[in-house]
């Protein structure tokens, strides 16, 4: 596959995603949960991230919401971006694995990435804050997929693609 091949996909899966997505951002604010989080963030920093998160039962999702809230502040406009973007590498990571299971069928696989980027199999997008972390954990499922792939497909470096890909998955089920 070229290096044109590899780059037209992932561009068309961020086109479709920001024309689907990405064109409401304007409008969209917060939601639900998303103002919980806020006002731990505003209250007490990361400290009232850390305890929202052990207090309503998601102990280990403090990390992505203190991540996106350090990087972006408290704009609606940049969360959804991030939550956008995480949703793109999902159907990037997840399309780069299904090719490599199925090289022979490329355009298969690219039809469904495609059909998985806009699907409606998620309706809490516009949730950033409250939701945008299962889109991170999805990406990282999806490189872990891809890490073990490579894994056993190239056998140089076996341990390192393992090792990665393990570290991806805890990270993710954590």
């Amino acid at each position: 596959m070229t290096f044109l091949r590899k780059v037209q996909a992932p561009l068309l899966f961020l086109a479709v995603s920001v024309l689907a997505f990405g064109v409401q951002i304007p409008w969209l604010g917060f939601y639900l949960d998303d103002w919980v989080i806020l006002q731990a963030y505003n209250m007490r920093g990361i400290r009232g991230l850390f305890v929202y998160a052990f207090d309503d039962d998601r102990p280990l999702v403090f990390w992505t919401w203190a991540l996106s809230l350090k990087l972006l502040g408290s704009s609606p406009a940049g969360l959804q971006a991030w939550t956008l973007m995480f949703r793109w590498l999902s159907v990037v990571v997840l399309w780069a694995g299904w090719r490599r299971l199925w090289p022979q069928h490329a355009t298969q696989v690219t039809l469904a990435a495609l059909l998985f980027a806009v699907y409606p199999l998620f309706i809490q997008q516009s949730s950033s804050l409250a939701f945008g972390f299962h889109w991170i954990c999805l990406f990282l499922y999806g490189l872990s997929l891809v890490w073990m792939i490579i894994s056993i497909e190239t056998g140089r470096r076996y341990g390192l693609w393992t090792v990665l890909a393990l570290l991806a998955s805890a990270v993710q089920l954590l």
